[in-house]
């Protein structure tokens, strides 16, 4: 059995009672001995303030600690379980603003942004002369941009925009686009970390853009994005 809990999933730790003390809340929220080094005590997460044990990328214990003071303090385990992803993820809105870049109202408004809202989860901020974005609509309107990524593309008018992304450590592309392009939209989105004011305070969705990538807008028409070479 797997709970919702949050944006993430954690494994039914809470059918067995908790035994341990978890190192950031104090609380005897762990099932399995945090010591141990085991996959079970790497996956668990503590059923008092949700803080997960991940041995590929731990959440700096101290603030999550503190965003579960500020967030009240609150036993997790003793939510209704229809209230708990609400107020998981307010403490976890609340741990990333401490230690990453978050957008204001006013940025996101605007659509004005530091580039480190890319570059803290992994995106390089790279141009390339050799490589155009290509983005061809069925009603037969087509634009090209100079590759850049970290940056805001326009179609036409200001509802209809997008950016790409790019992991240079596994030579992948992404396509962040607007709402109005991914409401209708069919092709399978990509679901990986958690963009804290990025999606979808930003950016309605975003997809992989190694291959084309097709994307319907509210008036049910088809835009077509490629990355490919300048001729």
């Amino acid at each position: 059995m797997r709970i919702k809990f949050g944006i993430d999933y954690y494994s039914g730790e809470d059918k067995l009672p908790p035994k341990f003390v978890c190192p950031v809340c104090s609380q005897v929220g762990l099932v399995f001995d945090p010591d141990e080094k085991n996959l079970q005590t790497k996956l668990q997460r503590c059923l008092c303030c949700g803080y997960r044990y991940n041995s590929n990328f731990q959440d700096p214990e101290k603030n999550w600690h503190d965003a579960w003071i500020e967030c009240g303090r609150v036993n997790l385990s003793d939510i209704p379980c229809e209230e708990r992803s609400e107020y998981y993820t307010k403490i976890r809105y609340a741990f990333f603003a401490k230690y990453r870049y978050v957008l204001s109202d006013d940025e996101i408004e605007k659509r004005e942004f530091d580039d480190r809202l890319f570059t803290q989860y992994g995106f390089v901020n790279s141009s390339d002369s050799s490589k155009k974005i290509s983005v061809r609509c069925e009603d037969g309107r087509c634009w090209q941009f100079d590759y850049k990524t970290n940056t805001i593309f326009y179609l036409d008018d200001t509802m209809k925009f997008f950016a790409v992304g790019e992991e240079s450590d596994r030579g992948r592309y992404y396509l962040f686009a607007s709402e109005y392009l991914t409401e209708n939209s069919s092709c399978e989105k990509e679901y990986r970390g958690f963009y804290l004011g990025f999606i979808p305070d930003l950016f309605g969705a975003y997809y992989s853009l190694d291959n084309e990538c097709v994307l319907t807008d509210r008036e049910d028409l088809k835009y077509y994005f490629n990355i490919e070479p300048l001729i």
